[in-house]
């Protein structure tokens, strides 16, 4: 039962740290992408 648990335990920070990877890279590339939008913009004028 304590290794099923843990077993529990390591799956769920496997799920939350995929996550994280995955909402900051969303993260970056909206930021960069909306940078590069800028950019495009000023150089448009």
């Amino acid at each position: 039962m304590q290794l099923l648990s843990n077993l529990l335990q390591s799956f769920v920070q496997f799920l939350i740290y995929l996550g994280d990877m995955s909402i900051t890279k969303s993260c970056y590339f909206y930021f960069n992408e909306s940078e590069l939008d800028k950019e495009l913009f000023e150089s448009k004028k």
